[in-house]
């Protein structure tokens, strides 16, 4: 007996280690900050965006789309990178050299402050590797909106394209960040076992980030994450205030060797909301989200709470619908506290623009009741039509491969007019391909089963 506790402790301890070794930040191959319109580099969050024109392995088409903007009332609340945009007249791209293919991050940066051009009244479409990011896409004045996707780059160059909608022929961005990602970060497939048999490839889609959370904690800023990452309170979703309990853990989280801080930071598994006692039998918070998608859906789960082994039992449920049954971090951790899990699924909501979260306690059993959640990640997918926000617009969206915008040279000496006959044809092989490829793979609805909360 004493033997075994002895093997335990050490392998404890080998996992500590290795938990403290993968602690250090994930170094990107491919890391490319842009701090568009200015002509100095800036520093936000520890991080340096280089002006564009200073970065060789980054090109803008046309050469001639070289209109830059500055803040007229600059704020020193702003990070530098608002204080400058490009603007787009007409169709124009940014191309980025790509040295290791895989999933990159694309985030951009908006931010309409006053200058000599009304960037607020700006309705422009963004496009990358075919999918449609963005559509007939406007922000606000003195707004600040941050777009983050994830995309599959299969060959040596990212472009991204900035088309102004007609009528307006104004588009702007005030940085661009593409970043390469850990090949663990997103799964070629994501499969459950149980009552949740579903697969599907991820490789093929476009992903866009639409809820980080850090469950029961404060705001983790980009300073605290290796990949740089933003995760913001639940409270404004928590919809079971009085059954929930914010709970912090001051101990060392122990990442075993095939997960490591790239999934979450420590931040995130150091917090959680967990069930009240004798305070109803589930947590539940609920997500705005935009209807004809399916979502990604990633919980981070960490027993944080527990004094020994085997005494947290709980349910995970979507939209009411049990996702996973008498879940037991004891069991799917090896038999550690402290051990940060996470769980995939893939679902499409039904009605309604929100999804609905919760964890509950098991009913009749001798258990002691109880639930926690450490962090929540909500991706949109790309649609049918290989869209992230709605229909694409066919008169303007621009066919586009991984050697680069090829109407760049249209753009520059034909005109935009010339281009928009010539994006046509291409657009309609890249939709007949794309919906193909969703015939082969084939959506089928998430089948989940269960008692609902």
């Amino acid at each position: 007996m004493k033997t075994k506790k002895t093997m335990h402790l050490l392998l404890w301890l080998l996992l500590l280690q290795f938990s403290l070794s993968s602690s250090s930040h994930y170094i990107p191959p491919d890391n490319y900050l842009i701090d568009c319109g200015s002509p100095s580099d800036s520093t936000v969050d520890g991080r340096s965006f280089f002006a564009d024109p200073h970065r060789t392995t980054v090109n803008v088409r046309p050469p001639s789309s070289k209109i830059f903007a500055r803040n007229q009332r600059p704020s020193s609340d702003l990070p530098q990178i608002y204080q400058t945009a490009r603007i787009f007249t007409y169709p124009s791209s940014y191309a980025f050299e790509i040295r290791r293919k895989g999933t990159h991050m694309v985030r951009l940066h908006f931010f309409p402050f006053e200058g000599d051009y009304n960037l607020s009244s700006a309705v422009f479409s963004v496009h990358a590797l075919g999918f449609s990011l963005l559509n007939e896409f406007s922000v606000a004045a003195r707004s600040l909106v941050v777009k983050e996707y994830f995309v599959d780059v299969k060959s040596d160059r990212l472009v991204l394209c900035f088309v102004p909608s007609m009528g307006s022929y104004l588009a702007f961005v005030n940085a661009i960040e593409v970043v390469s990602m850990p090949d663990s970060l997103v799964p070629e497939i994501v499969h459950m076992d149980g009552r949740l048999n579903y697969d599907n490839f991820l490789s093929n889609q476009a992903l866009e980030i639409v809820h980080r959370i850090n469950m029961g904690g404060p705001k983790i800023t980009p300073l605290n994450d290796s990949l740089c990452r933003t995760w913001i309170p639940d409270d404004g979703y928590l919809k079971t205030v009085s059954s929930a309990e914010s709970k912090y853990f001051g101990g060392p989280i122990v990442y075993h060797m095939t997960l490591s801080n790239e999934i979450a930071p420590g931040r995130v598994y150091r917090s959680a909301q967990v069930l009240r006692a004798n305070e109803g039998s589930n947590i539940t918070w609920a997500f705005p989200v935009d209807l004809g998608y399916k979502y990604f859906v990633r919980f981070h789960f960490c027993d944080i709470v527990s004094s020994a082994l085997n005494q947290l039992y709980f349910n995970v449920y979507i939209n009411g619908k049990c996702a996973s049954k008498d879940l037991d971090l004891s069991n799917v951790t090896n038999g550690f506290l402290a051990y940060p899990f996470y769980s995939d699924f893939i679902v499409e909501p039904n009605a309604g623009k929100e999804l609905s979260i919760s964890v509950g306690a098991l009913d009749g059993t001798m258990v002691k009741k109880n639930a926690l959640l450490n962090g929540l990640e909500i991706w949109k997918l790309n649609n049918s039509m290989a869209s992230l926000d709605g229909k694409p617009s066919s008169g303007f969206v621009i066919a586009m491969d991984g050697s680069g915008m090829k109407m760049g040279a249209a753009i520059e000496f034909v005109g935009a007019t010339v281009l928009i006959m010539l994006a046509i044809f291409p657009l309609v092989v890249v939709l007949v391909k794309r919906m193909k490829a969703r015939r082969q793979i084939g959506w089928t609805r998430l089948a989940i089963d269960g008692e609902k909360v």
